[in-house]
Protein backbone atom coordinates (compact mmCIF):
# COMPACT_ATOMS: atom_id res chain seq x y z
CA UNK A 1 0.00 0.00 0.00
CA UNK A 2 1.03 3.39 -0.86
CA UNK A 3 0.97 6.47 1.71
CA UNK A 4 0.89 9.92 1.16
CA UNK A 5 2.61 12.31 3.69
CA UNK A 6 3.43 16.07 3.38
CA UNK A 7 6.76 17.05 3.24
CA UNK A 8 7.38 19.94 5.12
CA UNK A 9 10.96 20.03 5.75
CA UNK A 10 13.02 21.64 2.61
CA UNK A 11 16.45 19.43 3.38
CA UNK A 12 14.48 16.15 3.78
CA UNK A 13 12.64 16.99 -0.17
CA UNK A 14 16.05 17.53 -0.93
CA UNK A 15 17.36 13.99 0.64
CA UNK A 16 14.31 12.33 -0.56
CA UNK A 17 14.74 14.03 -4.61
CA UNK A 18 17.64 13.08 -4.62
CA UNK A 19 17.18 9.15 -2.93
CA UNK A 20 17.44 6.37 -5.57
CA UNK A 21 13.82 5.38 -3.65
CA UNK A 22 12.44 8.27 -4.47
CA UNK A 23 13.67 9.31 -7.75
CA UNK A 24 11.94 6.23 -9.00
CA UNK A 25 8.76 6.81 -7.69
CA UNK A 26 9.21 10.57 -8.74
CA UNK A 27 9.96 9.32 -12.39
CA UNK A 28 6.93 6.82 -12.30
CA UNK A 29 4.63 9.88 -10.76
CA UNK A 30 6.13 12.53 -13.45
CA UNK A 31 3.69 11.43 -16.16
CA UNK A 32 0.42 11.88 -13.88
CA UNK A 33 1.42 15.30 -13.14
CA UNK A 34 3.13 16.09 -16.15
CA UNK A 35 6.33 17.48 -14.67
CA UNK A 36 8.82 17.60 -17.52
CA UNK A 37 12.51 17.04 -17.44
CA UNK A 38 12.93 20.60 -18.48
CA UNK A 39 11.15 21.40 -14.79
CA UNK A 40 13.23 18.50 -12.76
CA UNK A 41 16.43 20.14 -14.48
CA UNK A 42 14.79 23.56 -13.64
CA UNK A 43 14.76 22.24 -9.70
CA UNK A 44 18.33 21.22 -9.89
CA UNK A 45 19.70 24.27 -10.60
CA UNK A 46 17.65 25.79 -7.67
CA UNK A 47 19.14 23.89 -5.39
CA UNK A 48 22.72 24.51 -6.57
CA UNK A 49 22.00 28.52 -7.08
CA UNK A 50 19.17 29.20 -4.35
CA UNK A 51 18.43 26.61 -1.84
CA UNK A 52 16.09 28.38 0.19
CA UNK A 53 14.04 28.90 -2.57
CA UNK A 54 13.79 25.19 -3.40
CA UNK A 55 11.25 24.38 -1.02
CA UNK A 56 8.57 25.79 -2.45
CA UNK A 57 9.60 25.33 -5.66
CA UNK A 58 9.35 21.25 -5.49
CA UNK A 59 6.07 21.26 -3.33
CA UNK A 60 4.59 23.94 -6.02
CA UNK A 61 5.39 21.08 -8.68
CA UNK A 62 4.44 18.15 -6.79
CA UNK A 63 1.72 19.66 -4.68
CA UNK A 64 3.71 18.75 -1.30
CA UNK A 65 2.49 14.68 -2.03
CA UNK A 66 5.33 12.42 -1.71
CA UNK A 67 4.51 8.58 -2.24
CA UNK A 68 5.93 5.64 -0.38
CA UNK A 69 5.34 2.34 -0.36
Amino acid sequence: MSAKRIIDNKWEAISLFFSKYHVRHYYAASKKSAITLHKQFTAFLIIIAFPGLYAKYVMKITKTVFYFD
